[in-house]
């Protein structure tokens, strides 16, 4: 046999190979790609879960800010009446 005869062969055998597969090559990359999708879909909505908790826990902190500040207010005005020795207000 003829190194041209092999590359016949070789040829016929890649084209044969080729058509019995043809048919599973999309099936198979359409199954890859919805399990990509199917990963990024979880990726998205646990993004989405830790942002809405971000954005509470944002809210908590601004409420305990504001309040704390209403508080500061409040002691600042208790401790308003309490003068020094020589008559000064006192200051914080």
């Amino acid at each position: 046999m003829k190194f041209d005869d092999l590359r016949g062969v070789s040829q016929d055998a890649l084209t044969s190979w080729s058509q019995r597969n043809a048919a599973t090559f999309p099936v198979h990359y359409a199954d890859e790609q919805s399990r990509g999708i199917e990963q990024i879909n979880r990726a998205v909505c646990l993004m989405d879960e830790a942002t809405q908790r971000n954005a509470a826990l944002v809210e908590q902190a601004s409420a305990a800010a504001s309040q704390l500040e209403n508080e500061a207010g409040a002691q600042l005005q208790l401790v308003s009446v309490f003068r020094a020795a020589d008559g000064r207000p006192l200051r914080a």
